[in-house]
């Protein structure tokens, strides 16, 4: 065979070797030739030498070294018993500690434990055990003689100890047989050719055996004829288990070394008697031909595997390599790109050359790894070997990916787009106007009054006046806003509209206030409230909605639904308005599209930075921020990242323009709805100017209805990649601006991977059975716990966490049960394919072009040095400790100021009667003038408001304060918020015990979790899980018809029951796998007598009927929290019910919800639009009056158009 050129190719040869097309013996025979190959790559002897080959003589520390290199990866399926489909993955060396463990060794063996050679937590069944077979082969020696098997015993370990596939023995179960382990790692994908590995690593094993047994025939009291018999060939199938034995003298080998067959595969085996051919040998040949599988040698099926090609692998130069110190990360990616060209062993050499103050066992740990996951090769990985470590690794798509990014880029740029990237249909029904850069919208009214449908998409940009043409209407209008701040800064303080009516925050319109004629203008929070009835009756001619993109990329907001339900039903005219559409012509699809293009002299530019990795991109990013800034230029940055980042990137900024010499501290100001009534929140929204800002951070509360008419120069930064239409948004806030815009990219992940920002995937709205699955399962748990108890889900936190996860179930309270709202479903799921889609670079420059946008890129090469990066970090570290004390220190003093005399005006808050404002509180929480409280901090307010009433309810002030103590974590001084809403969430459990009212499931789960952590108060972590997982099952048995195959919704039910144990067991981190557990209990003293829940009577009319409702009788109160448990009387167990399969139900969940997105259709279909009309008629405060009367009446007949187009009445 001629030399070969790369580790990568010999690779090659092993994967086809494992050819259907070959005999067994032709494919064992061919490992002779390639082992000396093999030796080439490996004449470093790189294995840890142990002080003896037997793991239990060696010293404790040796053999934490072996577990942690050997065993902790070797993992396999573990069964409770032989009857068990699913089981649990343990590592070899928790098999080891269950062979030794004295309590097992009274278990009878029908009772033990079985594991099976699978890498995955099921039982292997069929041909799939081949596909998941991990490479463990377990030879039964059935000698029935217990004396024979224990002579045999240290025998046959002294004999196989220096093979490294051998892992040891132990005796079986009877204590007359003995199991031998081997194992080994598959290198096949294909699972043909897994399956050919598998038959020839059990004959390669098999025979090793059968040779050692042969030597000692006629001297350890059994003869060679009997060898045969002693070989159980049942082993001879990955389908079948084996149970796990218990034997305190079992024998594990330290010189075993997790590797491939064909690594140091020796042609015959020196037996001390005679030289034999084990694959030859004419005994063996017999004895496999007698199994069909082995009988002709040949497999019907071809297989192919292929390994990258990597070009100059075998150039390096290692005079030139410098050792580098890498995080856990990074070497993960260079143990992936070697293992993957070279091979396991030679990755491990070339890791321990290039990795500095790395121990020896982590990098083998990286290297084992990725041999078994085989990962892709790492473009940063080419990169770090070529350039620190003196290879030469020829890979295009690592040379010229910037290249091809720059080259993507010009082609963006020279292509002329004309219609918005979006993804989605454009409008058949188009009418489009052109104006010039001194006309507005006015200019135009009346051929856009003329062009309106029912519904109209109106479509022009930024500053183009469309909220001042609305404003010039000779005609009742209802304007919609997305925000207070914007009614107040266009609406309240505008001259043009001192007459009109506007509603936010507590103002809501009376019906005398719609029967009258002034105009109106509220946010979409008030309209979606407003009864379609009594909208129609108010006589609106126009109902605009401005920016109604946010219609369809704010799925989080309950009230958009409830808007596009209103929209569609309303007899008035639609106009929705917006420069940046999304999915206007998805759910209304086929309305008039009026669209204005005006002309733009502006400069435009987009100038695309991509550094190194997340530590460059902020560095970078806030030095280029200081720049400007000492330039005179102004910053407004866009982050949704809150309080603490804000603080962490202008310290950055400072300390650039301190070394700049800027000489003042920077002025900055962070535009975000919970500092509404700041000064420079004023100064932005009345003023139109930032003021004496440098920087501005702003969250999406500024992308709309904003104008900052200052005559700076700005630079826009964003920090990720944002839909196009955000950026032009919150761009345009710059009015008669040129516009910079800068994007910061790093170009590797937080793992450390390359970021593929060049790979685009369509857009696909359509719904995938998965989720449609998800959402029939949900449904009938839920209406599955009404029927149990006929209750809403307050009886259940089960419920209550799916419900507050998928907003789109919704109860239904005439029907009593639980239904999907489809459009609330369809919002979310358009705005999250939507934003996926429009997000990828490709998607969004091409979005940016369409605006106007020139596109430039800078590639940042230069890496931040380790000191930098250590400095930035401790720095950023500080800012978080900074911010925790300060957050708690408010907290505290909030909490302060509330008392039994206050706390109605904190329920006036939540119930929406009464604003929060920035500004100082005079000790005590005070109305003002303008109905309004005002707070330091409206985020400490609003953040804890909710929290501090729903305690109430059971503790009184002072009580409340110690809770809040209770969740302090006094190293950061930072208030646990998880510790303290698992606290709420146990008083509304403990509260519904009481009152007999807790969802019997649930109370079956807290009584059966307290047990269990009362006797296992340290319990293993597996045992733990384990334990969860079968109360997961019970919990999703439960639930009648639910679909078998839906994985998904047992995922689900998991992570909430995972959360509700958190709720009422305390448990500790894992040290060494333990866990201590104890059932959490409440400290505190709850009220118990209605006369002493107040401090005074101004709370307690208000509270009153609410805590009667809540107070559990006297009769059914008991002293404990939890009921007592009789540990000789069992509560019942959970029901389980019948299940589906998916395919029995398949035109169920293909019409869960309608295919179309066009609101008309799908309404029409599932009746929900009639069902949300009858529901607007029943709740119409003009029914049956002559308004109603009225309002049925013919239009057709009755009502006739005005020159201005104002329907009158006769």
């Amino acid at each position: 065979m001629q030399d070969i050129k790369n580790v990568n190719e010999y690779l090659k040869k092993i994967s086809k070797s494992y050819s259907s097309k070959k005999k067994i013996t032709d494919i064992l025979n061919n490992f002779r030739l390639l082992t000396p190959e093999y030796q080439k790559f490996n004449e470093t002897d790189e294995s840890i030498k142990y002080s003896s080959p037997i793991f239990s003589e060696c010293p404790k520390d040796e053999q934490e070294v072996f577990v942690n290199t050997e065993l902790i990866t070797f993992e396999s399926v573990v069964c409770n018993s032989i009857y068990e489909k699913y089981g649990f993955m343990y590592s070899w060396k928790d098999i080891y500690d269950l062979v030794h463990d004295p309590l097992y060794k009274n278990t009878e063996k029908i009772n033990r434990k079985v594991v099976y050679s699978s890498m995955v937590p099921n039982r292997p069944i069929g041909d799939k055990a081949f596909d998941t077979w991990n490479g463990l082969q377990i030879i039964d020696l059935d000698i029935k003689n217990s004396e024979v098997a224990e002579n045999l015993k240290p025998i046959i370990f002294d004999e196989l100890k220096k093979y490294h596939w051998f892992v040891g023995l132990s005796k079986s179960a009877s204590g007359k047989s003995l199991h031998i382990w081997t194992k080994i790692t598959p290198i096949s994908i294909n699972p043909e050719n897994k399956r050919i590995e598998y038959f020839c690593n059990f004959r390669h094993k098999y025979s090793y055996v059968y040779i050692v047994l042969t030597k000692y025939a006629g001297k350890m009291g059994y003869e060679k004829s009997q060898i045969e018999d002693f070989m159980d060939m049942a082993m001879a199938k990955p389908q079948q288990g084996i149970f796990i034995p218990s034997d305190d003298s079992a024998m594990m080998c330290t010189n075993f070394l997790d590797r491939r067959l064909d690594v140091n595969f020796e042609p015959a085996l020196e037996t001390g008697v005679e030289s034999i051919d084990w694959i030859s040998h004419p005994d063996l040949k017999k004895i496999f031909s007698k199994l069909e599988w082995f009988n002709n040698e040949k497999f019907d099926k071809d297989a192919n595997v292929e390994i990258s090609e990597i070009s100059n692998v075998n150039d390096r130069n290692a005079d030139k390599n410098v050792k580098k110190h890498y995080k856990h990360a990074q070497r993960w990616q260079l143990a992936n790109t070697l293992t993957n060209i070279y091979g396991y062993d030679k990755a491990l050499q070339y890791m321990l050359e290039i990795c500095k103050d790395t121990p020896y066992k982590e990098l083998k740990g990286d290297c084992k790894t990725a041999e078994i996951h085989q990962k892709p090769i790492s473009i940063w990985a080419i990169k770090q070997l070529n350039d620190f470590h003196g290879f030469n690794l020829k890979f295009d798509d690592a040379q010229n990916v910037y290249n091809e990014q720059q080259k993507a880029l010009e082609n963006i740029n020279n292509e002329q787009i004309v219609e918005q990237p979006t993804g989605l249909p454009q409008a058949s029904n188009l009418v489009t106007f052109h104006i010039n850069k001194n006309q507005y919208l006015g200019h135009i009214k009346d051929d856009i009054l003329k062009n309106l449908s029912h519904i109209t998409l109106l479509e022009a940009g930024a500053g183009y006046g469309k909220t001042e043409m609305i404003k010039a209407f000779h005609a009742k209008t209802c304007l919609i806003l997305p925000f207070t701040s914007t009614i107040k800064a266009k609406v309240e303080k505008s001259e043009t509209t001192e007459d009109w009516l506007y509603y936010y925050g507590n103002k809501r319109p009376t019906l005398d206030e719609l029967l009258g004629n002034r105009n109106m203008s509220m946010t979409i929070d008030k309209f979606s409230r407003l009864n379609v009835m009594e909208l129609d009756q108010a006589g609106f001619e126009y109902i605009v909605l401005d920016e109604s993109h946010l219609l369809f990329t704010s799925s989080y907001r309950d009230v958009m639904a409830p808007t596009i339900q209103r929209l569609a039903n309303c007899k008035a005219k639609i106009i929705m308005m917006t420069g940046t559409p999304t999915g206007e012509l998805t759910f209304f699809p086929g309305i008039k599209h009026i669209k204005v293009v005006k002309e733009d002299t502006r400069i435009k530019d987009f100038d695309l930075h991509f550094c190194p990795t997340s530590t460059e991109q902020m560095i970078e990013m806030c030095k280029m921020m200081a720049e400007d800034i000492s330039e005179g230029r102004k910053v407004l940055f866009p982050t949704n990242k809150g309080n603490l980042y804000f603080e962490q990137i202008t310290g950055i900024i400072q300390e650039y323009l301190d070394d700049m010499g800027f000489g003042r501290q920077l002025n900055k100001f962070y535009y975000k709805k919970s500092n509404y009534g700041d000064e420079s929140m004023d100064e932005i929204n009345y003023d139109k100017t930032i003021g004496n800002n440098d920087i501005i951070f702003c969250t999406t509360y500024l992308s709309v209805g904003v104008d900052i008419c200052d005559r700076y120069t700005f630079s826009v930064y964003f920090n990720e990649t944002w839909i196009p239409q955000d950026i032009e948004q919150f761009a345009n806030r710059l009015r008669n601006n040129d516009l910079y815009i800068r994007m910061f990219l790093p170009k590797l992940d937080d793992t450390g991977f390359p970021i593929n920002y060049y790979f685009t995937q369509p857009l696909d709205l359509s719904f995938n059975t998965d989720d449609l699955l998800l959402a029939r399962d949900l449904i009938r748990t839920c209406n599955d716990m009404i029927e149990r108890n006929n209750e809403e889900a307050k009886s259940n936190p089960l419920i209550q966490s799916l419900i507050a996860a998928n907003k789109y179930l919704k109860y239904d309270e005439n029907a009593c049960k639980y239904y999907i709202d489809e459009t609330m479903y369809k919002l979310k799921v358009f705005e999250d394919r939507y934003s996926q889609y429009n997000k990828q670079l490709p998607v969004l420059l091409e979005g940016i072009k369409y605006y106007g946008y020139t596109i430039s890129q800078k590639d940042h090469t230069e890496e931040v040095s380790a000191a930098r990066k250590e400095e930035v970090d401790h720095y950023l570290k500080e800012c978080r400790n900074r911010k925790y004390n300060e957050t708690t220190n408010r907290t505290f003093e909030f909490l302060s100021r509330i008392n039994d005399n206050n706390i109605d005006v904190y329920r006036e808050i939540i119930k929406g009667n009464l604003d929060i404002l920035r500004g100082k509180d005079d000790n005590n929480t005070r109305i003002r003038e303008d109905n309004a409280i005002y707070a330091d901090s409206i985020e400490i307010v609003e953040r804890n408001t909710p929290i501090v009433l729903s305690l109430y309810k059971y503790y009184d002030c002072d009580t409340i304060k110690d809770i809040y103590e209770y969740c302090v974590e006094k190293r950061q001084n930072r208030i646990n918020y998880t510790k303290l809403n698992r606290i709420r969430k146990f008083i509304n459990i403990v509260n519904n015990i009481k009152k007999q009212r807790l969802d019997f499931p649930i109370y079956k789960f807290v009584t059966d979790a307290k047990k269990f952590a009362i006797e296992n108060p340290i319990v293993d972590k597996k045992d733990l899980d384990q334990w969860i997982n079968i109360y997961t099952v019970k919990i999703a048995n439960n639930v009648k018809d639910v679909v078998i195959e839906d994985v998904a919704f047992l995922e689900v039910i998991k992570e909430h029951i995972e959360e509700l144990w958190k709720v009422i067991i305390t448990q500790s981190r894992p040290k060494d796998g333990k866990i201590t557990l104890s059932p959490f209990e409440l400290l505190w003293q709850t009220k118990d007598k209605l006369d002493n829940i107040y401090g005074g009577n101004i709370t307690k009319t208000f509270f009153m009927q609410e805590l009667i409702d809540e107070m559990k009788p006297e009769e059914i109160v008991e002293e404990s929290y939890f009921p007592t448990i009789n540990e000789n009387e069992e509560l019942p167990d959970i029901e389980q019910t019948s299940k589906v399969s998916l395919e029995s139900v398949r035109s169920e969940v293909d019409n869960i919800v309608g295919k179309d997105y066009d609101y008309y259709k799908y309404s029409e279909q599932d009746g929900s639009n009639s069902r949300f009309m009858e529901k607007q008629k029943n709740t119409n405060a003009f029914r049956d009056t002559i308004f109603d009367v009225i309002d049925n009446l013919n239009p057709e007949q009755e009502t006739e158009h005005s020159e201005d187009g104002i329907e009158t009445l006769f």
